[in-house]
């Protein structure tokens, strides 16, 4: 976490939101979590956005279980057929 508090890494943001760093990685693409890269590499999370993304899974966690299904269908690439 930053010194300020505001922002942390892929692996804070899961432990404060409740769920997987892919579902934070997929809200970061989405648009819908506030984040940002840190030297080209790294993540960097809003912590206020982890708050309120873990006050909206906690109610309801088929939420959660719809968008990692629909994280997963749309990481799956079809498979290169081999050369016989």
């Amino acid at each position: 976490m930053t010194p300020d508090g505001k922002w942390c890494s892929v692996e804070e943001a899961c432990d404060i939101a409740g769920c997987t760093d892919g579902l934070i990685r997929l809200k970061i693409r989405d648009g819908k979590l506030e984040g940002f890269k840190f030297n080209g590499r790294a993540w960097m999370v809003s912590v206020d956005g982890c708050k309120s993304l873990r006050g909206q899974l906690a109610p309801n966690s088929n939420i959660r279980k719809a968008e990692a299904k629909a994280a997963a269908a749309r990481s799956k690439r079809p498979r290169k057929k081999l050369a016989k």
